[in-house]
């Protein structure tokens, strides 16, 4: 009886957050959370956050949807879905959109179905649209972003895989066309007498930016470094 009772409230809980979770489209300013995933904690992503806004009002006006996600008014999230032809981590098809990123804020990520309902709106908008499909990247890791079974309880089915990364899809339209996932052929090619740093980043994620920037800086103050020694 117990179990049934404790059953029943988190029922009520869960339906009572429903209630208040709104999903609307990002305006301009709200470009800054998206670009900053949410946080400005420290003056590397402020400066990251800057660099990014221009790139994604860009986007936006080349077809990148972006949604904000509210809980009793506060910004908790946000899903940003691309067309495939721009999409800045592939895969590589046709008429068909792309959810690249689905955000939610740390305190709000679990047992709220503020994802959901965001990823529910993404895939209203794209069966409003001529794109064909929605495709989405899923982990099989269950601790990270994107896990498979997120997407499989939202109807997309996994159309092939790299690695831990798996491709999901939701077929809108018979004639959809399988998109191809992207796979690195890179090969490190060193280069006698120097020290060489292939980097390779993505504009679109705080995280890969700032990353690249530290490396930047770090080749920057070693190659620095070098040449006081030789002289």
């Amino acid at each position: 009886m117990r179990a049934i009772e404790d059953k029943a409230s988190s029922l009520k809980c869960y339906l009572e957050v429903i209630r208040v979770i709104e999903v609307r489209g990002a305006g301009e300013e709200e470009l800054e959370f998206i670009a900053g995933c949410g946080r400005l904690i420290n003056r590397e992503i402020s400066e990251s956050v800057q660099k990014r806004i221009p790139w994604f009002t860009e986007k936006r006006h080349n077809g990148l949807v972006s949604l904000i996600g509210l809980l009793k008014g506060k910004r908790v999230g946000f899903p940003n879905m691309f067309p495939i032809e721009i999409s800045p981590w592939g895969p590589v098809g046709r008429e068909l959109f792309v959810i690249t990123c689905l955000f939610v804020t740390g305190t709000f990520r679990t047992n709220n179905g503020v994802g959901k309902r965001m990823m529910s709106s993404d895939i209203d908008i794209a069966r409003s649209s001529s794109r064909k499909g929605v495709i989405s990247f899923g982990y099989t890791d269950p601790k990270w972003y994107l896990p498979v079974s997120f997407f499989e309880k939202l109807g997309l089915s996994e159309i092939s895989r790299n690695g831990e990364e798996r491709l999901m899809m939701l077929v809108l339209s018979s004639k959809a066309e399988i998109p191809r996932q992207m796979v690195s052929k890179y090969t490190y090619e060193p280069v006698e007498g120097k020290i060489v740093v292939d980097l390779f980043f993505n504009r679109f994620c705080s995280t890969s930016e700032i990353e690249a920037y530290r490396v930047m800086r770090v080749v920057k103050e070693f190659r620095c470094v070098l040449e006081r020694c030789k002289s």
